[in-house]
Order: structure tokens, then sequence, then C-alpha cells
């Protein structure tokens, strides 16, 4: 072995030789990025590496020959071509290159100049074409670069100048000028740009790291991830301890390349008290935050300190009462040691700030006004402030307008507040006096009587002054004063009464305004002069019931009118003006003048009058001249132009075409210059009726020359003749004219002066081009189909039901009938073939009457509810039997009784109706709806069972309430499941209900149950055999069968029978024996029959008296015994030893051990020890030979 570990010494030894060569290895082979540990010992330059590799053993030596063949024999974009090329212009590197297009007489363009860009974040350039060749050049190195867009950077690189080439193509181009391009040096990372602090104490990871510069990362040694470094006044928060990496990193937009890291140690903390996290309350002005178990050292410099024990708080004293002024300091607060195992805690240091400062000045005081008026004022006291009267207790909040209003004479204290939210302490305490005032007089409440145009209200023993800025008016010794003219400019004035300077002050100024006078402008009164001479008929318009007018020289004014004129004025010179009033507040305007002028005679308004009939105006003067005005037919009436001149010579005037449609204003022309034109007269012309031949239907002859003829729609307000004759005729009422020959016809719609309408123009209609008419419908009504029959095929039809204030049309017959909706009963129907258009016109209209329905009185029927739910004995009455029902949602009707009854009806809404009948002409009514509601239901019927071996009857709901009824007597229960079986109840038959409650439930239907009697145990059915001698327990019962059980007296549980009937080994002693009870057989136990087992040796006991099953006490003499649940052992015997069990039907003989039998197990039971131990023994040596 040790000559092994001597090898493996020796071969390590030699390995170690073989570092120089490795490293060099490493880094002619990677084609990455260096790694992290490379670039950090990259500082020393690749030639110095090459140098030491070329000192070291043969073997390093035979490794760098192999290793500059393998880098020689290709070209290569990698790092290694670096250093494995670190010759300068080496004979691999000319054999690679392409070679330069040989020299023409004429020169070849060069090679674009290459644009290589520095990535310097990933330390690479950029920007190479992947289908040229360059040649990179640095120091006496160089790179040929192809087939690849980007160049990674190694370390040596940086800090040098590189010039870059572009390689001409043979033939085509010349190599490109050279980019050069400087590659800065890696920034220089120290302790300088790092601050740290170490972990406070043990666990705490509490250290941390800031920058003093920017664009710095860290990790955690060993770590992937780089994180942004803060600056130190923020710092990267609890750091734990260990090593960490700091750089500089890269940045593109300053062209710096990553520094190399620097390590910084953050060290672990000891074990130690934890710092103190101590708050101040600047509410309290106290230290919170102390641990009653420590001791602190609260210090601010060698002379003054504190100890902090067994408290939680500390209180900051302010040098008032001898004390030390904590204020505006910086306090240093330790943790003591407790236990002598752990050194103090560092230090928490905690500024306490100084308080608030508020100056004198800042607040000022604003006496009370007058006495008794509690109006002081604290000015500049807001939120930020509190305030109390000097000897109060508690601080009131200052105001959000910074002024406290309200306040009564004082001396007030004011404050600004602590707040822990705003981390100040309460300020230094001013005090601000409120002076109380003087006694003001009364304020007056002088009123604007705008009637008379003064001031009332005054005082005539005082002095008033009235004031609007510098405009002073005094008033004394009067009550009213008259408003001067100069004051009426809208202004508000104060109103002051003075007082007398010594016990008095002025009372607080009355705020009056007096009001401008109202404007009236003059363009807004206009004036209606005189219409004739000497009518008094002038008027003034505008002049409503708020305004007041008069005639120039009288006193008296009038009030205006409601509609603003004021008619029958007599001509001349009106004054108007807004009337003053006290309830609306207004002065007098300023006045208006208007003048109303005398009239002239005017001529009589024209009376003229239209004579439809012969279209004449009539009613003229004969010794007149009218003119007629065409004027717009509705209001404001305006001229149109049109112009018509009546000269005098007749009394009437033909109205022509064109002057009809239209309103014409007619005037009366003045006859001299002492007359005015008449008032017009208004007159609308009408137009013709208008009037389409295509209304009018010609129905030919039925044969020729038959003058069977017809005219139809020429009723009354029509006119019509025979072509050629002079005379007109008047239509029909029917609209339909009969019996004319076949001949061209004129129609016109006649003259009507009562509806004010000129005859329309004549059309004519041709007899001989006519048409023929239909027939007229025949329907018939089926009232118990409820559909109109009796249609023809192949017609259209129009079928109509006027309803009220419309019309109902029906659809076209389907199967020769139209159904009757409800909108056509109780209406007159119109029906009629229609027209065939060029063929035949419609029919005449058949008219009938559709009936209304039959109804029915809701009370005439009456309904009786089902006695309980699902009784379905409900019944309807009043159902005779012309009448019909039926359940809602049946399809068919059943027709009602003689006695008009309808029984045995389950809970449900049904529908009775009228029945239609076509004999009786009558249609079914709407049904009316009756609603036979279920009665209450009742209760479950009970379903209770016997439990034959807990003797009870199971099933019951606790919740219920039931009756147990047994030869007529009840036997209640209520709150229980099972209930325990009295013996009078056994053999018998039972009735069991579940009792309603009459509201929500009536008493269940009767459950009919027999309780089966107990079976009986004939006593000599079991023999016994006693036992052979004292205690050999070999006595019998023979006749136990498996349905049996027995047990020994003193026992408690029962012992079940074999299936041959013999229980053996049994001790002397008296046995209880009974049939047992059993659900499977329906089965009480018996009563228990008494067996003793005797010993031919001694006296057998009496036999004793078997127990009877005795009877519960009863509750009383009516109620037997009932209750809750028991055990499912019978009255009167022992429990079971395992009551809930179910027999299995297999025997378990009673077996007892036999005298000398204990001895022999005893013995057994040492024997199985003595060989355990030897067991164990035995193993235990040949474990330890082992």
């Amino acid at each position: 072995m040790k000559k092994k570990v001597g090898r493996l010494f020796v071969v390590l030894i030699l390995l170690f030789q073989f570092l120089p060569i490795t490293e060099l290895t490493l880094a002619a082979t990677t084609e990455t990025e260096p790694s992290q540990s490379q670039q950090t010992v990259s500082s020393e330059s690749v030639s110095e590496t090459v140098q030491r590799s070329n000192t070291s053993s043969s073997a390093a030596a035979k490794q760098s020959s192999l290793l500059e063949t393998s880098t020689s024999s290709q070209i290569s974009t990698s790092p290694s071509d670096t250093i494995a090329n670190s010759t300068s212009e080496s004979q691999s590197t000319k054999e690679t290159m392409p070679s330069v297009a040989k020299q023409t007489d004429q020169a070849l363009p060069k090679a674009p100049t290459p644009a290589i860009t520095i990535d310097f974040e990933n330390e690479r350039l950029e920007g190479f074409d992947v289908d040229a060749m360059y040649s990179l050049k640095y120091g006496s190195n160089v790179i040929p670069i192809s087939g690849t867009t980007g160049y990674q950077l190694v370390e040596v690189m940086l800090g040098q100048n590189v010039e870059i080439i572009q390689k001409g193509v043979a033939g085509s181009t010349e190599d490109s000028d050279a980019q050069m391009l400087s590659l800065p040096k890696r920034p220089v990372m120290d302790s300088s740009f790092i601050r740290s602090s170490d972990e406070t104490s043990e666990g705490a990871n509490d250290g941390t790291l800031g920058a003093y510069g920017a664009n710095m990362e860290y990790r955690l040694k060993g770590t992937e991830e780089w994180k942004v470094l803060p600056h130190y006044t923020t710092g990267t928060g609890p750091l734990a301890p260990g090593e960490y990496e700091i750089r500089f990193k890269a940045v593109q937009s300053k062209s710096q390349f990553k520094s190399l890291p620097f390590i910084r140690v953050i060290k672990a903390g000891i074990d130690r008290e934890k710092i103190p996290t101590i708050t101040i309350n600047y509410e309290k002005e106290i230290l919170e935050g102390f641990d009653p178990a420590g001791t602190y050292e609260v210090k601010f410099d060698a002379k003054t300190q504190y100890t902090v024990s067994g408290e939680t708080t500390f209180k900051i004293t302010d040098g008032s009462d001898s004390t030390f002024n904590m204020f505006s300091k910086v306090w240093k607060i330790t943790k003591k040691n407790t236990n002598d195992q752990k050194p103090d805690s560092v230090q928490q240091e905690l500024t306490i700030k100084a308080r608030q400062q508020l100056p004198d000045g800042w607040v000022t005081a604003k006496d009370e006004t007058a006495k008794d008026q509690n109006d002081g004022k604290l000015i500049g006291v807001d939120q930020a402030y509190e305030y109390r009267k000097t000897g109060e207790k508690s601080w009131i909040k200052g105001s959000t307008n910074s002024t406290v209003e309200g306040l009564a004479p004082g001396t007030y204290e004011i404050r600004m507040f602590a707040s822990n939210t705003g981390l100040v302490f309460v300020s230094n305490t001013i005090t601000k006096t409120i002076n109380p005032g003087k006694a003001r007089e009364e304020t007056p409440e002088i009123k604007v009587n705008y009637e008379k145009e003064q001031l009332e209200g005054f005082d005539d023993q005082a002095s008033y002054v009235i004031r609007f800025n510098q405009d002073v008016v005094s008033v004394s010794g009067t009550t009213t004063f008259k408003i001067p003219d100069d004051m009426f400019q809208n202004r508000w004035w104060k109103v002051i009464k003075k007082g007398d300077g010594q016990a008095t002050q002025d009372s607080n100024p009355q705020d009056l305004l007096i009001k401008s006078r109202p404007y009236l402008p003059e363009s807004g009164i206009t004036v209606k002069h005189e219409t004739e001479k000497n009518k008094n008929d002038g008027k003034l318009i505008n002049v409503g019931s708020d305004r007041q007018y008069r005639m120039l020289g009288d006193q008296d004014w009038l009030i205006g009118t409601t509609n603003g004129t004021v008619e029958n004025l007599s001509p001349g010179t009106y004054e108007i003006q807004i009337a003053p009033s006290n309830d609306s507040q207004t002065f007098a305007s300023s006045v208006v003048t208007k003048t109303i002028e005398a009239g002239l005679i005017t001529e009589e308004t024209p009376g003229i009058a239209i004579d439809y009939e012969n279209e004449l105006l009539t009613n003229l003067d004969p010794a007149a001249t009218y003119e007629l005005k065409g004027v717009e037919t509705f209001p404001p009436h305006t001229e149109t132009g049109e112009s018509v001149t009546i000269s005098p010579g007749s009394d009437t005037y033909q109205i022509t075409d064109n002057m009809m449609g239209k309103r014409w204003f007619i005037i009366r022309k003045a006859r001299s210059n002492e007359y005015n034109d008449s008032v017009e007269q208004s007159l609308y012309l009408d137009l013709r009726w208008t009037i389409n031949a295509a209304n009018f239907t010609a129905i030919k002859e039925t044969q020729a020359g038959t003058k069977d003829g017809k005219l139809k729609n020429v009723f009354l307000n029509t006119q019509y003749r025979k072509k050629g004759d002079n005379n007109w005729l008047i239509g029909e009422q029917s609209g339909t004219v009969e019996g004319l020959e076949e001949a061209v016809y004129e129609i016109r719609y006649k003259a009507d002066k009562d509806q004010r309408m000129f005859a329309s123009k004549i059309v004519e209609v041709d007899l001989s081009n006519g048409l023929i008419q239909k027939i007229k419908p025949e329907i018939k009504i089926d009232y118990e189909r409820e559909m109109l029959v009796n249609y023809l095929p192949n017609e259209q039809y129009k079928t109509a039901s006027y309803v009220v204030d419309h019309w109902v049309n029906a659809p076209q017959p389907e199967n020769l009938a139209v159904s009757i909706t409800e909108e056509m009963f109780d209406t007159w129907t119109y029906v009629n073939i229609e027209a065939q258009a060029g063929v035949a016109v419609a029919s005449e209209i058949q008219k009938f009457v559709i009936p209304a329905r039959q109804t029915v009185d809701e009370k005439s029927v009456s309904v009786e509810n089902e006695s309980y739910a699902g009784a379905k004995d409900g019944r309807l009455t009043g159902i005779l039997p012309n009448m019909e029902y039926r359940k809602t949602g049946a399809s068919d009707w059943q027709k009602g009784t003689a006695d008009g009854t309808i029984t045995n009806l389950p809970a449900g809404t049904y529908e009775i109706r009228k029945a239609s009948s076509n004999t009786e002409q009558k249609f079914a009514s709407l049904p009316i709806k009756k609603e036979v509601k279920a009665g209450i239901p009742k209760a479950k019927t009970p379903e209770l069972t016997v439990n034959y071996e807990g003797e009870t009857l199971d099933g019951l709901d606790a919740s219920a309430e039931y009756q147990i009824t047994l030869d007529r007597k009840n036997y209640p229960v209520k709150g229980i499941k099972t209930y325990k079986i009295p013996p009078e109840m056994f053999g018998k038959d039972i009735r069991i209900v579940r009792v309603g409650d009459g509201k929500n439930s009536l008493t269940s239907d009767p459950q009919q149950l027999t309780v089966k009697a107990r079976p009986v145990l004939d006593a000599k059915v079991v023999q016994v055999i006693n036992e052979s001698g004292k205690k050999k327990q070999d006595g019998q019962l023979k006749g136990v069968t498996a349905d049996m059980e027995y047990r020994q007296v003193g026992e408690e549980s029962w012992h079940q029978g074999t299936e041959k009937g013999v229980i053996s080994n049994l001790a002397a002693g008296t046995y209880e024996i009974r049939y047992a009870s059993s659900n499977d057989k329906q089965r009480f136990a018996s009563e228990s029959i008494a067996k003793v087992i005797k010993t031919d040796s001694e006296q057998a006991p009496v036999e004793p008296t078997p127990t009877p099953i005795p009877k519960p006490k009863s509750q009383s003499k009516s109620q037997p015994s009932a209750g809750k649940p028991t055990s499912k052992t019978p009255t009167g015997q022992l429990k079971k030893s395992v009551p809930a069990q179910k027999k299995t039907g297999k025997t378990y003989p009673r077996t007892l051990l036999k005298a000398g039998e204990k001895k022999v197990y005893g013995m057994m039971l040492a024997g199985i020890l003595i060989l355990t131990v030897v067991a164990i023994y035995w193993k235990k040596t040949k474990r330890d030979e082992v």
C-alpha cells in the first residue's frame, strides 16, 4: 500500500511538471470567451507564457511542437490563432492566405475599407463580410479572418491599436485601405470605488455594499448572476457574509469594457446581543421598544448616559426641572449583555430632533368686536397648530383657513402639535389675549318705501350716517328720509346708528340696497291713433299692469291693463311710466310721453258674400270701388302682389278659376280726402272639388237594351247627366245609380255652400265599357265551431268587423270558413266578394251582427276544497247542463249535471263556461277559473318495526309525536327514536298513528301492528347431569339447543346452546335457561327456567325459583310505561356481554381447567421460557466466535 501511495505521489509530481504546457494547450484550443478565472490571471502577456513553456521539461517541449503543427495547418478565427501564430508573418500564414493578384499594366480597384465596430458588452469586433477575407494586425501579430461576421477579442488585444484590411480578390480588386481601430484597456477596479459594512452579529445577514461611482455590478463569488451595485447612499440592502466580486460594467455608449473583478469580503458577525430598534413616540415624548427583560445604555457622551432596565419606555426630558435636555441630539443605544455569554449589541444611533419653534409673531389675536359677541379671532392658527384657553386641559385643533373664530375674550395658549406621522415634537407654547369689546348700538332696520321714495324707520332721538364709499349722508331728528335723485344708482348703502362714544360704539352696519329707477324705453310704448273722428278709440300699447299713465296735465296716475293695451283713449298727449311698488320693490321709472292723433271718417267695411253655385261675389255697392289684394292663406297673411279692382256699376262680380284657392283682402276705397279706406274684409275662395273618373265604376247592361246599367259611387254630393242633356241629376244615397242605358255620362261633384265648395270639373264615363258585378255573399255563423261558413270557392273575400274605432280584417277563408276572433264578437261584420281587375266589380256587401259571447256569473259557481291532501273529494256546484267544465290543461270539456254538482275532484284549477249551441244560436262563454285547493296533508303513516332482541319498536322520528293505542288506552310517544315495549303489549295488536299539528299536517292513517307473545320454555325439556365429584366440573345440561341460551346465576353474560343440545364441563351451581331472542326468527326471549347441577359427594343446593320478568313501575293508572330507548337485554334478565352481536349459529361450549391442569400449563410455559433463553445464548456465542 505504501508503495502504491509512493507511486501515486510520483505520478502526481510528474503531472504537476506539465502544468505550464496544460495552460498553453487550453489557450490554444478554446474558441470561447476566456473564463473569469482566466481573465484574472491574464495580465501576464502571452509571449511570456510561450517563453515559460519553452523552458519546461522535454515532454512539454514535445507537446508544444505538436501543438504548433496542429494549429498551423488551418485558418482559424479564434483567439488560438493569436497565440499559435505568435511570430510575425510566419511561414504557415503565408501559405494559407490567398495570393495577391499580380500587378498588371492597369491598376485594380481597391476593396472597400472595413467599417468594423466594437461590441464592448460581448467583447467582439462586428461588421465583417462573411464572404470576404480580412487580415487583422496588432503589434507583430497578423490574424486572417474569413467566413464570419464577428471576431472574439482576447485579453492581450485590449489596450492596443488594431489594423484591419479587407483582402483583394485575385484579378478583381486589390487590398483595401487599412481601418485603424483603438481598443481601450479595461477600467481598473479597486477598493476606493467600494463602500461596505460587515454583518453586525451572527446570523443577522445585514452586511451592505455600496458604490462611490456608477455602472458597477456585483455578485456573490461562485454564483452566476451579476446585479447592479447601487450608490453607497442607498446600498444593496442586507447581505449574508461572504466573498463578493465587484466590477465595472461594460458600457457601449462610453466605449468601456467590463473591468476585471475585485474581491470584497463581508465578514461574519459574532453572536452578540441584538441591535436595539428603539423608536420615538413624538406625541408622548418617550422612547419605545425596550425589552423589559433586558438592560440598555442610552448615551450622548461620556458624561451623559442613562440606564434603562425593566421598562418598555423611557421619558425624553427637555431640561426643565433640572433635567438634561435630550432634544436636538444624537443618542447611541446599546443593549447590554445579560448572561456574560454574548457581547453587547451594536449601537443603534437615534436622533432626537429639536422641538418645533413657534415665533410669537406668527399668531395674532383679534379682539371681540362688541360686548358678549364672543367673536374674537386667532389668526395664523392652521391645522398644524392646537390651542386652548388658559386654565383648560384639552387642546383644540386649528382651522383649515388658518383663522380660529368665535372665541370669547381671554388668554389663549397656542402651539404646534406633535405628530408621529410627521415625526415632529410639540413646539414651544405662546400666549395671545383677546380683549372684550364695547356694547354696540342696535343694528338699524331701515326700510325703503318705493312708492313714496323715502327711507323709513329712523329713531328721531338718535343720529345715523348713510354711507357708500366716500359718499356720506347724515340723518337725525326725523323718522323718514326723502331719497334724493342722485341716490337712485342701484348701490348698497351702509346705515349705521352712531354710538355715544363712551358706553356704546357704533352699531353694525345695515346693508341697504337703494335701487336705480327702472328704465322704460320710449320705443317700447306704441300708439294706435283714433280710427275715426270722435270715435275716441285711440290706444296705448305695451302699458301693462306694472305701468301707469295719465293725460298731460292730470294729477292722478292710472294703472295699465293686464293685456298691455289701454283702449278707448281720446286724442291728446299722454305720460307713461313704470309704476312704483313696495311689493315688487321697484321705484317709478322716468316718464315717456306719447301723442294720440285724431282720426278721419272710415268707409264702411265690405260685406261681400259668395254664390258657390253661380260662382259670383255678391252684395257689392254699385256706387263704390273695391280693391281685392291676394294674401298668403295662413297668418300673417303676407300680400302676394296679386290685385283685382272692381269698378262701380254692378252688385256682383264673376269669380274666375285664377281666384280660387286663395285668400283675398277686400277694401272699399275712400271716396274723398275726408275718408279713410275701409277696414279690409278677409275672404277665402276655395278650390274646386277634386274629381277623378277612376273613382266611378260603370256596370254595363246585363243584356243589350235592358237599360239596367249602373254607375257606382255617385252619391248625393254628386251630379250626373247623359252627355248632351242640359239638366244635372242628383246621385243616390247608396251611391249606385241604376236603370241606365249604355251611353257616355258626365259626372261632377256639385257646389255646396255649406261646405263652401265650388262644383268640380266634369269627367266622362262610358257605360258601354263597364264591368260586371260579383254576386252578394250569403255567409252563416257556426256557433259551436266559432266560425263564419258558406264561403264560395275560388273567390277573394273581404271580411271586416268594426270594433269601436277601428276595423278588424279577417284572413281569407280556409276550407271555406273563417275563424271568429275575440275582437269580432258583438260587432257588425261586413263581407263582400272583391273585384276582379278588368273583369268584375266587387259584390254588394253582406252586413250582419256577430253576437256577443254568453257570460258566466262567477258567484253562481262555488267550490269545496279537498278534505285533506290527496283525498280527491273536491266539489264544484252551479255547473248546470247548459254548462261544461274541464281541469286546466285538459283538452276535453265535460257537461254539467242536472243538480249542478260535480264531485270527486282532485285539487287543481278548473275552467267553467256556458256551452255553445247552433240551435240556440249562442257562442260559448269565456271560461271562468275556480281552484279546488288541496287539503292539509296527512302525516306519513308510521312504519315501525319490532326489534325482538332489544324488545323495542324502532323507526320513530324523534321530531314527531305518535300515539299508540292498546285496548282503548292511548300511549303518547314523543322525542325518541325507539320505544320500549311495555309488558302489557306482548301478545297484543296495537294501533300507531303519527299525530298532525292541525296546521301543516293531519293525523296519519293508522299502522296496525301485532306484538307477538313471549315463547314458553317447558322445564321438562332441559335435563341435568351432576358433577362426578367435588370440583370435577364435569356437570352437564341436556336439551339446551342452539335457539336457547344459558348462564350461571350471578353471571352477566348469556351463552348460546349447542346444535346437539348438550352443555358440558359445567361446575356445580344454579343455571338459568331460556329461548334466545331473534330478529331473524321474529321471536322475543322467553322467561327463564332454573336448573341445579349438584355434586355427588355434597348435598345439592336447593333449586331456586326461576327469576320472573319484573313488571315496570307504572307512571300512572291510565298511562302504561313508555319511554326512552334502552339496551336490547330483555326486561328482568341480565345483559348479554356483547348484546349488539348477531348470533352466528355456531356453538362455543364453555371449557374450564380441571384439577392438575394448571400445574401442567405452568410447566409448559416455564419450558418455553427456558428454550427461549438457551436459543438466545447460543446465538450470542456463535456471533462472538465469528
